[in-house]
């Protein structure tokens, strides 16, 4: 479980934007290749690591051993912050989905409740009136106690709770997609829906595939994050047959929930230019989109620690071991941290 909700985190209010961009036969083809050579190369780490919990430790073995030791320190350096640059991009997308998930939320609660007039459609990082900066630092505040745990061990087992998150938004989607399938007739045409017409196209070949390659190398990147998530595994004998279930559900999780979003969200129903979010489709004042929304929340709320402190434990352990304990120092990286996701909205 835990698996599949780290690695689905952010990209499943995404992936059906990708796939209008790469198109559906395109889609299928990227996920399943994707998903194979994620797949192997997370398994080699977890073949390599056998009881090593640390990803730091495990790279700097491989260099060591399978490099000699002339390479061991300046290779485990160069490969560790390549992931920790790719880990904290990670970082700031996250803190920056969880922002725009919450603020139309916020938004709504304050008018209903103080009448206060707020366009929440505006994501503009206003500093006179309330707007996604504050609701930053509101995020960042609350998050601030979370990225302070030395071990992953409890964010993990909080974090397998997610399935129920994302099982939500699935159903959702799945529901959108019959009903535009119910309603509107669909047409394998390369031409724009024209709005109020029935007929809706679809392009099973789209003309950006990349950006959907791109959007899964991280979404099925759990490489940096994998080994402290099975060992809480509770038999430890099935990890890499685990590895495989979980990378083949989120590949599958993916196709579906890109494919039938793009179906969805084509229909008449949703007549305006596709959005990047398929929240934003909706207004604010929407009750069960508010729901959702805060769902999807909670469940990037409980993959954000685990990311934040996996970025803590290669950092230190690469570059100042002997300060990984010190509290003083875990407190200024994760202050450090968490201000540069609030300045990059």
């Amino acid at each position: 479980r835990s698996i599949w909700n780290t690695m689905i985190g952010s990209s499943i209010v995404s992936i059906p934007y990708n796939v209008y961009y790469a198109g559906i036969i395109p889609t299928i083809i990227i996920s399943l290749l994707y998903g194979f050579i994620c797949y192997f190369t997370c398994n080699i780490i977890v073949r390599l690591a056998g009881k090593e919990e640390e990803f730091a430790k495990v790279v700097y073995n491989y260099f060591n051993y399978g490099l000699g030791k002339k390479y061991a320190k300046a290779g485990r350096v160069l490969q560790i912050t390549f992931n920790l640059m790719i880990n904290i991009g990670a970082t700031f997308i996250y803190f920056l989905i969880i922002n725009q998930n919450l603020f139309p939320c916020i938004c709504f609660f304050l008018k209903k409740l103080f009448g206060v007039d707020i366009d929440d459609e505006d994501i503009t990082p206003y500093f006179n009136k309330f707007s996604l900066f504050y609701c930053a630092l509101i995020v960042g505040s609350a998050l601030f106690p979370l990225t302070l745990f030395k071990e992953m061990s409890i964010l993990v087992k909080f974090n397998s709770y997610g399935i129920f998150f994302v099982s939500a938004l699935l159903i959702y989607v799945i529901y959108t997609a019959i009903y535009s399938l119910a309603k509107d007739t669909f047409h394998f045409e390369y031409k724009e829906n024209i709005k109020g017409e029935k007929d809706r196209n679809l392009f099973l070949f789209g003309e950006n595939p990349g950006m959907l390659a791109g959007t899964l190398s991280l979404g099925l990147f759990s490489h940096s994050v994998i080994l402290p998530i099975l060992k809480n595994n509770k038999h430890q004998e099935n990890n890499r047959r685990d590895l495989f279930y979980g990378y083949l559900l989120v590949t599958f999780t993916y196709i579906i929930i890109g494919i039938l979003g793009y179906i969805g969200f084509s229909g008449s129903r949703f007549d305006t230019d596709f959005k990047d979010n398929w929240f934003r489709f909706f207004k604010s004042d929407n009750i069960i989109i508010l729901i959702l929304r805060i769902l999807n929340v909670v469940q990037l709320v409980s993959i954000f620690p685990i990311l934040f402190c996996s970025v803590r434990n290669q950092f230190f352990k690469t570059f100042f071991e002997h300060h990984l304990s010190n509290k003083f120092y875990i407190i200024l990286f994760s202050v450090i941290l968490l201000s540069l996701c609030i300045l990059v909205l």
